[in-house]
């Protein structure tokens, strides 16, 4: 074979290779990047000390990301309320053909763990990752597990995505209100007896 025709494979066997599916969640873990954002009160999430933002953007050009083009979809919840570890179906809206820097994010409770779901390929089945981000408040912990080992459901029913989970940081204790110590009361003024001078 001709040194043009061999490189030619070459490069056509790197493309198909870079451009590979995400299908397992240690090939989606090169490709997204995971923020938390605390807010100034609760928010959505009426009764709680605080609240916080997480948002999941898709990065393809991530350190080791292998993936070109887009991603097959998403099932993206409502960002405007408060959202916890529950089912996509009936909670999430389907998007499909996610390109490169889209972000969905969730607010939730300080405490709680919310969810993202991405499929991409054949889908995640059984993979498994965790990983622990210093970077995020309290050393956020973020998982992932393929949606038959999360026992979740996606929009519509189909249970082929990786679900990434994202626990939220607690609130941070509320300071006791000051209260100043007692002070001794000071003993009443008592003068002393003087002597009666002798009669003149």
């Amino acid at each position: 074979m001709h040194r043009a025709g061999w490189l030619l494979l070459v490069c056509t066997a790197c493309a198909v290779a870079r451009g590979a599916p995400m299908a397992t969640c240690w090939a989606q873990r090169r490709c997204i990047d995971v923020s938390v954002v605390p807010n100034a009160d609760a928010g959505p999430c009426p009764g709680a000390g605080c609240s916080y933002t997480a948002c999941l953007t898709v990065n393809l050009g991530g350190a080791g990301c292998r993936k070109d083009g887009q991603v097959s979809y998403s099932c993206v919840k409502d960002e405007t309320v408060c959202n916890a570890i529950d089912w996509f179906r009936g909670d999430g809206t389907e998007v499909g053909n996610i390109g490169d820097g889209h972000t969905q994010c969730q607010t939730g409770a300080g405490g709680t763990s919310v969810q993202f779901l991405l499929k991409d390929g054949r889908g995640c089945r059984r993979s498994t990752a965790q990983y622990t981000d210093a970077s995020l408040p309290g050393g956020t912990a973020v998982t992932c597990a393929g949606q038959r080992v999360a026992g979740t459901s996606g929009c519509t029913g189909n249970a082929k995505g990786c679900v990434w989970t994202v626990d939220l940081p607690d609130c941070a204790p509320t300071p006791a209100p000051y209260t100043p110590a007692p002070q001794p009361t000071p003993a009443p003024y008592t003068p002393a007896p003087q002597p009666t001078p002798a009669p003149y």
